[in-house]
């Protein structure tokens, strides 16, 4: 892994090689977005909140998924970037449950800590509401999956691999709009599970929550 200097929004930023340019920025205090990174990984760019402009190059990229390189420029802070952001994170919201008072995670949410950040309202007029209305999975005896407040960022799928890479527990069903997380085969989550919690801790929502 290399050190680099790299320039963000006309201020010199030094950076690892081995890590998300996204890392790079959040590190030195410049705000960018983001729901689906995790350190130490180069995630799908789900969430597509991270958009930054690299130059010489047309079109914006997302950070969590670029590798920093000596001398690069990046623009974080422009209109037109946090256009494509806000799109991204209304679309997220097309797709969550609008249930916000009662919420496990009201406290936690990163969505409503995001919205407060950029001032972004936390109902899309622009695209309809489609919650998967998938009832919650309370099989387990102390974490409950609530679908319809995933937000597909793929957190708790990486991380479920991370400590179980030979026998993952945690994975998408279906594709695109219609992806719900579920587990293997819609099994319950085996009791040994519990003594890690980790899915539940690096979830962004109450898609996985502790139960009381």
């Amino acid at each position: 892994m290399a050190r680099v200097t790299i320039r963000i929004d006309g201020r010199e930023v030094p950076a690892d090689t081995g890590q998300p340019l996204l890392w790079a920025a959040l590190d030195a205090g410049i705000h960018i977005p983001n729901l689906c990174a995790i350190r130490d990984e180069f995630p799908d760019g789900n969430c597509r909140l991270c958009f930054v402009a690299l130059e010489g190059r047309a079109e914006p990229v997302l950070s969590c998924a670029v590798r920093p390189k000596d001398g690069m420029v990046v623009r974080v802070a422009t209109p037109e970037l946090a256009a494509l952001r806000r799109t991204g994170f209304e679309l997220i919201l097309g797709a969550h449950a609008p249930t916000c008072h009662g919420c496990a995670a009201l406290k936690t949410c990163e969505l409503i800590r995001i919205a407060k950040r950029e001032k972004w309202p936390l109902r899309s007029k622009r695209f309809p509401l489609r919650p998967i209305a998938t009832p919650a999975d309370e099989r387990h005896s102390a974490i409950r999956l609530e679908p319809d407040k995933c937000v597909w960022c793929k957190r708790c799928i990486v991380e479920c691999r991370r400590v179980r890479p030979d026998d993952p527990l945690l994975e998408f069903a279906h594709r695109g709009p219609r992806a719900v997380l579920s587990t293997f085969q819609g099994d319950p989550l085996p009791g040994n599970c519990a003594g890690c919690m980790r899915c539940v801790d690096v979830c962004p929502t109450a898609g996985l929550n502790r139960k009381s």
